[in-house]
């Protein structure tokens, strides 16, 4: 199967590393959970955030009535 560009793995073998993880998953403490590293391929995530407007610039248009706002 081929490999969606967002994705640093094929969906088979995605499909291949769930079935490996499953039990380690459901005995994860303190709840099942799983992570996956590098599951995204980073380039395309890099212009997915430079398309994203920068929110820590400039504050000027920031007005707060008092300062416990």
């Amino acid at each position: 199967m081929e490999k969606h560009p967002f994705l640093n793995r094929s969906l088979d073998d995605l499909i291949a590393f769930g079935k490996e993880q499953q039990s380690a998953y459901g005995s994860n403490p303190p709840f099942p959970n799983i992570y996956f590293d590098d599951f995204f391929d980073a380039e395309y995530l890099r212009g997915i955030v430079a398309e994203l407007p920068d929110l820590g610039g400039d504050k000027k248009d920031i007005h707060y009535a008092n300062p416990n706002e």
